[in-house]
């Protein structure tokens, strides 16, 4: 349903996650909190590890957005959000400095989701918190992955590059053992 006529602004509480399109979590100015799937958002429909980065460039935490005519749905997994198809609907209002924060930062956000009752918003911000570290476990899991491909043992070396990628997908490597 699009709601004709009406603009949707607020601030990625998230950072971004490159699958298909883009998804994040949107704060609005009354404190509401709403998945965002945000497609054709990225030049040439970039994705893995370099989508990744400049996702992460383009739309970090704190980034403040405004969305014309937002398209409300309910996505596969149930939770109602926003889509946006069109990235001349999306404007950016006011850019991050980048990412921010810290692990007990993040954790301190999960915290304050879970006490409002905002447990969706809780387990995201949760996982951004696991990110925030994430790059130097993502190398390792990586690495040991490499040493189980040159074992020939592919299950352990695929589960730990989709691990690695998981963790944190702008790691080059963990991609590269991945497709092996």
């Amino acid at each position: 349903q699009v709601a004709s006529g009406k603009v949707l602004t607020g601030s990625i509480v998230v950072d971004p996650i490159v699958q298909v399109g883009i998804s994040t979590i949107l704060e609005d100015s009354r404190g509401h909190i709403v998945q965002l799937g945000l497609y054709n958002a990225l030049p040439g429909g970039a994705t893995g590890p370099s989508g990744q980065r400049l996702a992460e460039r383009t739309f970090p935490k704190g980034t403040r957005i405004r969305i014309a005519e937002p398209y409300l749905k309910i996505f596969r997994d149930g939770n109602r959000g926003v889509r946006v198809d069109d990235p001349a609907d999306l404007h950016v209002v006011s850019a991050s400095a980048g990412k921010g924060g810290d692990l007990e930062g993040a954790k301190e956000e999960g915290n304050r989701l879970f006490a409002d009752g905002q447990f969706h918003a809780a387990a995201i911000a949760y996982w951004q918190a696991l990110r925030t570290c994430a790059q130097d476990i993502a190398v390792l899991l990586s690495n040991r992955s490499q040493a189980l491909l040159k074992q020939d043992r592919w299950s352990g070396a695929l589960r730990d590059a989709a691990a690695a990628i998981l963790l944190h997908p702008s790691v080059e490597k963990s991609w590269q053992s991945y497709q092996a």
